[in-house]
């Protein structure tokens, strides 16, 4: 549950990337309509003869292509024919079976008509149109094809010249207008250099319009200059706008906006986080069901000024550097860095026996503290996490290793230690807001590591709340391992926010991090701590320090 809305966020934009299937697209045995019933047949295929080939268009996606060969293939299988395969460069053929949206034989017209998942099965002319709104609408027609009229068993493909086999996706309306212009003419801006959250919202966009309306907006993220027709996420550099910066202007901290200029639409805010609940309030409020009318959906362009949730929570994650205890000064350094960040939690790695009993000591009045000892061996240390007691109520707590067995004290093979995680689950006592923070250790042992980061996926499954989830996860952002955890559905609290501290967290690296869940939370800085205390390093690793906010 705790991922799910970052996933559905998503999924239409990797289908577009990957060719699939969307969901809500007919398989080829559905049921569709269609009028079979004249006796007027064209035939395709007869005698072992025919003089159709197959047409695609000359720049056709991988999916096309793909259903285009199918045709070809399912055609040769059942009449013993391998039918011409073009595109629409090359071939200007008399009769064709034309399969996509191919400037050729009517058929550019025919999909102009077409919503995303939309497709259809007709005549234009001489030439049989199986085409979508979509490449995978493409592929499904093709398929649908294939199996009501390939199947029969006759040596002759013939089918009815007035065909009409077609399926029409339900949508909220037939077009969405912006400034009276048609959505299907306007396109998504974000910044080549914008933060993985402005791409995320450029991309959430375009996914509700996609599979509310059927229509299907591109997104520009590579520096092209926005045309008249554009909706705009964050700071495009070449789209400026005086009013869009006026009322800007005059928004307060934390306030994002959602600007018309004509048929321009400005979304952006005081910071990342403000920007993304500005994409947000576009979604939800302007392209709403109310704003219907006669079948076409009218965007109201009242500017839109959204603000941010009082509430925010900084969180804090120290490696202490278990080693050296030797050397006390530390201990006040860290808490001198610890008290200047004032995190509502902080989750600590390498927290020795010592090292607990000083934070107890120096912290207990203001905060209560979880975690259970990874072994009682000579490797005794805590994934602790802390938590302002006034702000907070404890719902739940556990300690778990990364291991076969994580419900008791044990270590994967070839791991010389035993790695936990510690999780606290807390409510706001005052919003009622509840997430789960995580804490964790990972691994410096190559071999063990593939094991060990699908370990601690697999408890993350677990928990059915937001996550939060700092550590030192020894593993650089973009490798497999970090993968691991993005692919689940957390992300990095630097890649949320363009106001991020890039400083490494070791000496010439990153392998701290704070991870959120980015659908119930933005982040609102990113801070790395570099600064000695009096000139003492309180540890062989910087501290991250990040706030962030919840979404409604």
């Amino acid at each position: 549950m705790k991922k799910i809305s970052f996933i559905l966020a998503l999924i239409i934009f990797t289908m577009s990337l990957a060719g699939c299937q969307p969901a809500n697209l007919p398989s080829a045995d559905t049921t569709v309509s269609d009028t079979t019933a004249s006796e007027s047949l064209v035939k395709i295929v007869a005698d072992g003869e025919s003089d159709y080939m197959v047409l695609r268009a000359d720049r056709a996606s991988d999916t096309e292509v793909g259903a285009a060969v199918a045709l070809r293939k399912a055609i040769d299988e059942k009449y013993g024919i391998r039918m011409r395969i073009g595109n629409e460069i090359d071939a200007k053929p008399e009769r064709a079976i034309i399969v996509g949206n191919v400037n050729y034989g009517g058929a550019a017209e025919i999909a102009a008509s077409l919503g995303y998942y939309d497709y259809i099965i007709t005549f234009s002319g001489e030439h049989l149109v199986i085409c979508g709104g979509s490449p995978e609408a493409t592929q499904t027609a093709v398929g649908v094809f294939i199996d009501k009229y390939l199947s029969k068993d006759s040596a002759t493909l013939a089918v009815p010249k007035d065909l009409n086999d077609s399926y029409r996706a339900e949508t909220l309306a037939n077009d969405v207008t912006i400034g009276g212009e048609s959505l299907k003419n306007f396109s998504i801006f974000v910044s080549s250099d914008a933060v993985y959250a402005e791409k995320r919202a450029a991309q959430s966009i375009r996914s509700a319009i996609l599979e509310t309306f059927g229509i299907n907006v591109p997104v520009n993220d590579k520096g092209a200059a926005p045309g008249d027709c554009a909706i705009i996420i964050g700071d495009v550099k070449n789209a400026p706008s005086a009013g869009r910066d006026a009322a800007l202007a005059a928004c307060g901290e934390g306030q994002g906006l959602v600007y018309f200029e004509g048929t321009r639409v400005y979304i952006t805010g005081k910071d990342t986080d403000a920007a993304c609940r500005a994409a947000r309030k576009f979604i939800n409020d302007c392209l709403a069901a109310d704003n219907v009318k006669d079948g076409v959906l009218t965007v109201p362009t009242d500017t839109l000024t959204v603000s941010t949730p009082a509430e925010t929570y900084t969180v804090m994650s120290f490696n202490l550097l278990v080693a050296k205890e030797s050397e006390p000064e530390r201990f006040a350094a860290a808490l001198t860095q610890i008290n200047a960040a004032d995190p509502d939690i902080l989750g600590v790695q390498e927290c020795s026996v010592l090292w607990y009993e000083f934070l107890c000591k120096n912290l207990g009045d203001r905060y209560g503290v979880v975690g259970e000892l990874n072994h009682t061996s000579t490797q005794m240390w805590r994934n602790a996490i802390f938590y302002k007691k006034d702000k907070f109520e404890l719902i739940e707590t556990k300690t778990q290793w990364l291991s076969a067995t994580p419900s008791v004290s044990s270590r994967l093979p070839d791991e010389t230690q035993y790695r936990i995680l510690t999780y606290a689950v807390l409510k706001d006592v005052k919003t009622g807001a509840t997430f789960a923070h995580c804490n964790t250790h990972m691994t410096i042992i190559e071999e063990v590591r593939e094991s060990q980061f699908k370990v601690l996926v697999k408890l993350l499954e677990k928990l059915d709340y937001p996550i939060v989830m700092t550590g030192d996860f020894n593993t650089r952002e973009g490798t497999g391992y970090y993968q691991k955890i993005t692919d689940f559905g957390l992300c990095s609290a630097h890649v949320l926010t363009s106001a991020n501290d890039p400083a490494h967290t070791v000496s010439s690296s990153t392998i701290d991090f704070c991870f959120v869940d980015p659908a119930h939370m933005g982040v609102v800085s990113h801070e790395v701590i570099e600064e000695t205390a009096s000139g003492v390093e309180p540890s062989d690793h910087n501290a991250v320090v990040v706030k962030f906010r919840f979404y409604d």
